[in-house]
């Protein structure tokens, strides 16, 4: 299968995307930033869901971004 290549304007809280290192990584918060001067861009709080550390990332505005495949199941835990 085709890797399913995202923009940055298609950024929503909860999305899963790969960062640079290909690890799944969940947007948390992002901000769209238009500064006066230069071009716009994307600033975003994100969770990598391996290490569970929270790192930040600058997006250009408009870069492609690779969507993760993760595969969520809802379960339910007994404990005795």
């Amino acid at each position: 299968l085709a890797p399913c290549a995202l923009s940055t304007a298609d950024f929503k809280n909860g999305l899963t995307v790969l960062d640079d290192n290909k690890q799944p990584v969940k947007i948390m918060e992002f901000l769209h930033v238009k500064p006066g001067k230069g071009s716009a861009f994307v600033r975003t709080t994100m969770k990598n869901l391996i290490t569970g550390k929270t790192l930040e990332k600058t997006w250009r505005a408009g870069e492609p971004v690779e969507l993760a495949d993760v595969v969520r199941e809802e379960a339910q835990f007994s404990y005795q």
